[in-house]
């Protein structure tokens, strides 16, 4: 299809090429430059038809990629220009302070600084993040046991974001989050997809009864909501808060106290379930209770 795609439309500079040979004052040398262009028109035309099909192909299996379009080609945050060695050994208070910031401020008054600015500069991946750790608070709070497949296993999480577990209990709660604008439609694939992994596990274990749930901060479409209805799948409009006391004060296994802020490399790993763990607003209040922030930021 491609090539019959290319010779049709190299077939009008073809005509160019014989009218010029052809006319009361040929001008062979012009028609030889129209054929040489030809020929490279069509090897770049081909080319182009050839990655938007491989393209739409990646699109139609991995939605995701069109989810992120505008921050993968957001040519303001370049994060290939990142070694490994600024990426797991850097602390990530640096990237979010100037030098005289870093140097001059108090570590608790710089951390602080360092967690407003990540909030009001926050991109829509990390917006994406934020919403599933502020959901992930709030079922926490509601007593869950909750799972991050969604923050922990990120391109495989299989449309499952949570899985939410109580004890004694035998149903489970699969949680699909889309954190989208008001501009953004939620359609009916994004549906399908949260039934099929909801349908997957169920079938694992029939001993349990596995609901699906699907959170967003925007409208689902008209078909989308049907869809939705007939599989007997939970719709929840929730939007973003970012007044969530973030702050994880964990206590490690050898007794250190230590804080960690959402962008930290343990953060999304690090879960607070002991007695004399805290969640907390600020760095202030963390470092009152007698928690230090994490001396390594790498894995």
């Amino acid at each position: 299809m491609i090539n019959l795609i290319c010779e049709t439309k190299a077939s009008s500079d073809e005509r160019l090429a014989e009218y010029l040979e052809n006319k009361d004052r040929p001008a062979y040398s012009a028609a030889e430059v129209v054929r040489k262009v030809k020929d490279e028109k069509k090897i770049i035309r081909s080319e182009l038809l050839f990655l938007r099909s491989k393209l739409d192909t990646y699109e139609e299996y991995f939605p995701f990629l069109k989810e992120l379009e505008e921050e993968i080609l957001n040519d303001r945050e370049d994060f290939r220009s990142f070694t490994k060695t600024d990426l797991n050994e850097v602390d990530p208070v640096r990237k979010l302070l100037n030098y005289e910031e870093y140097s001059k401020l108090s570590v608790c008054q710089r951390n602080q600084l360092a967690l407003d600015r990540y909030l009001s500069r926050t991109s829509k991946i990390e917006v994406g993040k934020m919403y599933e750790r502020f959901l992930g608070w709030e079922f926490e709070k509601a007593g869950y046991n909750v799972q991050y497949d969604g923050l922990l296993l990120g391109l495989v999480d299989r449309g499952r974001d949570f899985i939410l577990s109580k004890d004694g209990s035998k149903t489970i709660k699969v949680v699909q989050a889309k954190c989208w604008s008001q501009s953004k439609t939620i359609h009916e694939k994004h549906i399908f997809q949260l039934f099929g992994t909801t349908y997957e596990l169920q079938k694992k274990d029939p001993q349990h009864r596995y609901q699906a749930v699907f959170v967003t901060t925007t409208a689902l479409s008209e078909y989308a909501e049907y869809v939705a209805k007939l599989l007997k799948i939970q719709v929840v409009h929730k939007e973003l808060r970012k007044d969530w006391p973030m702050i994880k004060c964990n206590i490690g296994s050898s007794g250190n106290k230590i804080y960690h802020l959402p962008f930290d490399q343990q953060y999304d790993k690090t879960r607070i379930d002991k007695p004399g763990e805290h969640w907390v607003k600020t760095v202030k209040e963390a470092e009152k209770l007698g928690f230090r922030r994490a001396y390594r930021w790498k894995h």
